[in-house]
């Protein structure tokens, strides 16, 4: 308790933050005369590798909320690893595409050439935020047995579960 009193204490007097020279993943939260209160270092991604999305996924979430609609078949994306590329379903039409990754970023994933059969479905809003969401996909992470797909600034796009 002590340590959560003292954090709480200095946060209540911060009025201004600096980077610290040479290190963009270190901030100092600073008082009104400039005075470093606490030092904040960015937590690292958790190790993750391309190879653990290989399969098929289940789309359980765009931008944070469930899919809710009239889609024919549920949205999945499949991972073939060996081809890079993503197949899968949008809820009526198959999708197929590239995908690649940043040398040296185990954690960087980007789609390219995705494209959709054309079959008109009752539900085209869901086809139409999924594409969109993988479009904007730059990176993942992994978490309890989950795959979140980000953005450039790290906001959640999609989260996919295990089929």
């Amino acid at each position: 308790m002590k340590t959560e009193q003292m954090v709480l204490s200095a946060l209540d007097k911060v009025t201004s933050f600096q980077t610290v020279s040479d290190k963009p993943e270190v901030i100092s939260l600073c008082n009104q005369d400039g005075q470093p209160l606490m030092t904040l270092e960015k937590k690292a991604d958790p190790e993750v590798s391309l190879s653990d999305l290989s399969g098929e996924w289940a789309v359980e979430l765009v931008n944070g909320k469930k899919i809710v609609g009239t889609a024919d078949v549920a949205p999945f994306i499949g991972f073939n690893l060996d081809e890079s590329r993503i197949y899968g379903n949008v809820g009526c039409n198959t999708i197929n595409g590239a995908l690649t990754q940043e040398d040296g970023k185990p954690n960087s994933l980007k789609f390219g050439n995705v494209a959709a059969t054309m079959m008109m479905c009752p539900d085209m809003e869901t086809e139409t935020i999924v594409l969109n969401a993988l479009n904007e996909t730059r990176r993942f992470s992994m978490k309890d047995g989950k795959v979140y797909l980000l953005g450039e600034n790290g906001n959640e796009l999609l989260v996919l579960k295990k089929q």
